[in-house]
């Protein structure tokens, strides 16, 4: 248990030293990656899921609950 422990904390070192691109914006980021379905696909920021792709999400399912 603890080498797994180890391994995770060497891993989020690592993510944290990771640079990203966000497919919605073009910018570089190091947080987490977002899944940005539906407005692109691969990773998107914090941001962009914050403002775009989350509200997307929420217009989509009320179109589908309008069917």
């Amino acid at each position: 248990m603890e080498l797994f422990l180890i391994s995770i904390m060497e891993y989020m070192d690592k993510a944290s030293e990771m640079t990203n691109i966000c497919s919605i914006c073009g910018n570089e980021f190091s947080e987490y990656p977002n899944n940005p379905y539906p407005l692109s696909k691969g990773i998107c920021c914090d941001s962009c899921n914050e403002e775009l792709v989350i509200q997307s999400r929420l217009i989509k399912m009320r179109e589908n609950d309008e069917d």
